[in-house]
């Protein structure tokens, strides 16, 4: 998947030869909309209360923390929060989904119909 995020345009996902999402590379990304924000690993100091209001997961990795929105929060919100509670931040990024979170979550979708 990393391979043809770079070298495609345009794609098609097909999960057992079904096609479950075609086009694009940019508008499929852009359809996914700012879901995903990656920052520093600041102090959190009240996390449970941001993760039940607006972060669906965290995933940390070595040098940052990973975050995914439940669907229709507002990054600048969780920002909000995470300052209110105290976060020291020196990143706070929105970053475009990845086309392998975007065809788990397509094949999701298309499994839920």
């Amino acid at each position: 998947m990393e391979q043809a995020e770079e070298l495609c345009d345009e794609i098609c996902l097909i999960n057992h030869g079904r096609k479950v999402l075609g086009g694009p590379v940019r508008e499929i990304k852009r359809g996914f909309g700012w879901r995903y924000i990656a920052i520093d690993r600041g102090k959190f100091t009240n996390r449970r209360s941001i993760t039940v209001r607006c972060v669906k997961a965290f995933t940390p990795n070595r040098d940052h923390t990973e975050i995914i929105l439940q669907t229709g929060a507002d990054p600048q919100s969780l920002l909000r929060q995470l300052v209110d509670d105290g976060a020291r931040l020196s990143r706070f990024e929105l970053v475009a989904p990845s086309l392998n979170e975007i065809f788990i979550e397509s094949v999701k979708r298309a499994n839920e119909q």
